[in-house]
Parts: C-alpha cells; sequence; structure tokens
C-alpha cells in the first residue's frame, strides 16, 4: 500500500501551514529562555506534529489512521523547514556580525 499523490500533496500544503506554527512556538521558548540548542530540533517536531493535528481538527476532519500518518509526515517536513528556516537565519546573521566586526576595524 503506498501513499497517493493527493495525499502527499496534502501532507505538504499540511507541512506548509504547520512550518509557520512550528516555527513561532520555538521562537517563542527561545524567547522565553531556552537556551539547551539540542532541544530546538525537537521541540520543532512536537510543534508541527501537534499543528498538523490541530489544523486537521480545526478543519473537521475526522481522524482516521490515514489522516494521522499524514499529519506525522507534514510534522517532519514541517520541522525540517522551521530548523532549516532558523539556520538560515543564523547563517544571515553570523555574515552581518562579521561584516559589522570588518566594518568597525577599518573604520
Amino acid at each position: 500500500m503506498s501513499m497517493a499523490l493527493g495525499d502527499m500533496a496534502s501532507a505538504v500544503a499540511l507541512a506548509a501551514s504547520s512550518t509557520v506554527i512550528a516555527k513561532v512556538l520555538v521562537d517563542l521558548c527561545k524567547v522565553g529562555g531556552l537556551t539547551v540548542t539540542w532541544l530546538y530540533p525537537v521541540l520543532a517536531l512536537l510543534f508541527g506534529v501537534g499543528a498538523s493535528l490541530a489544523l486537521l481538527v480545526a478543519n473537521g476532519a475526522t481522524m482516521t489512521p490515514t489522516l494521522y500518518a499524514t499529519a506525522a509526515v507534514a510534522g517532519v517536513l514541517s520541522a525540517g523547514a522551521a530548523v532549516g528556516v532558523t539556520e538560515v537565519q543564523r547563517a544571515g546573521d553570523a555574515r552581518k556580525d562579521a561584516k559589522r566586526a570588518e566594518a568597525d576595524e577599518s573604520g
């Protein structure tokens, strides 16, 4: 038994919505003082799956094993995207700080 193309498209669409929620919740944990960095991806995964389930329930879906599996796939995809966005932000901040330090040294 394989996942139908429509199910995969639904999982990707669900992941896109869940990514924003997972990213915001992880960032709120950071602002709240969480400094254990290895927890960020774990939280992103938990929040991504939770957000996917919540979105399905909010849309009135009758939860079936297939929808639980779709939420799990969407949660993993959203966690990966949320962590990826964080890494891009971190790289951009490091580049900006390096340019600022370079400008301070030469100025």
